[in-house]
């Protein structure tokens, strides 16, 4: 049999259960309201990007892609998927500014690579937008290397990152450069993490090419 005093504990504790109930499901709405309110980070899933826009019409001039192709030898369809993953098709170029991201500090480089980039394009640096490691454009490129291998394909005087027809093109001759014609594997690797390979590297280039190769690319050996 009970005592008093365990009965008293027992409603003490049934009494505080609502609250507690109450308190939890508050925090939980509140995190669920933040988590769907928050900033779409500028990486997710090769995956998960292609699976949502393989079938995506896209706004390019489509010559593009392929007088890239016959001009550097690497498969417009490996472009195009490149094209996607980094900004969706041109619809997102990243949420950072690369003047941030690129303090005078600690990478001077490409802080300055970048502030001619804006110089040639006649472009407020304060305005662009990047990826959290800092790439620029519609391909992504990290200033630096843009400034290696920048084209402009377009015929307007300046290679231009923001440029649809430029990137295309630079993209390709990077790709190329990178030994795209012996192993297309390790040049897209290379084009998504440089020379630190990686998981999400590796993983990179596998969905690049199964892609490519299932949207025409079948010269590919995967």
């Amino acid at each position: 049999m009970k005592t008093f005093r365990e009965f008293l504990t027992v409603a003490v504790i049934l009494a505080i259960l609502p609250i507690i109930s109450g308190i939890a499901l508050g925090l939980y709405t509140l995190k669920a309201q933040a988590s769907a309110t928050a900033p779409v980070a500028p990486m997710a899933e090769p995956e998960i990007w292609l699976q949502s826009f393989d079938n995506r019409p896209t706004t390019a001039d489509k010559d593009i892609f392929s007088l890239t192709e016959r001009q550097t030898g690497v498969h417009q369809e490996t472009l195009r998927e490149i094209w996607k993953i980094e900004t969706l098709c041109g619809q997102f170029l990243g949420t950072g500014n690369p003047l941030a991201v690129f303090p005078k500090r600690s990478q001077p480089e490409q802080r300055a690579a970048f502030l001619m980039i804006c110089r040639r394009t006649d472009r407020d640096p304060q305005a662009q937008a990047c990826s959290s490691a800092g790439a620029i454009g519609q391909m992504q490129f990290m200033p630096k290397t843009w400034l290696a291998y920048g084209v402009d394909a377009d015929g307007d005087g300046v290679a231009d990152p923001w440029s649809l027809d430029d990137a295309v093109m630079s993209a390709g001759k990077y790709l190329a450069d990178l030994g795209y014609a012996e192993n297309p594997w390790a040049a897209v690797a290379h084009y998504a993490g440089g020379h630190r390979r990686s998981w999400s590297s590796n993983h990179y280039a596998n969905v690049v090419l199964r892609a490519a190769y299932k949207n025409g690319a079948t010269e590919l050996k995967l």
